[in-house]
């Protein structure tokens, strides 16, 4: 997965569980029912959506991208 995020020519999105890595050229984002929800910086993933964080994870010794959702408090 880290190799596919350092990868400059990844054109099409990569799934994983229910996001989805979409790549245009420049930046990459997190996608989840076509919506970006998150956007690849430096090393860190910066949500684009309240309450969602995406966040660099291993299962199994691999490594994955987990979904996190907070409450939102502003109203």
């Amino acid at each position: 997965m880290r190799d596919a995020l350092r990868r400059r020519d990844l054109r099409k999105s990569v799934v994983t569980y229910d996001l989805e890595l979409e790549f245009d050229g420049k930046e990459m984002y997190a996608t989840r029912n076509g919506v970006r929800i998150a956007r690849r910086h430096r090393r860190q993933w910066l949500s684009m959506v309240p309450g969602i964080a995406v966040v660099d994870t291993f299962r199994n010794g691999r490594p994955t991208l987990e979904l996190r959702t907070t409450p939102n408090t502003t109203r």
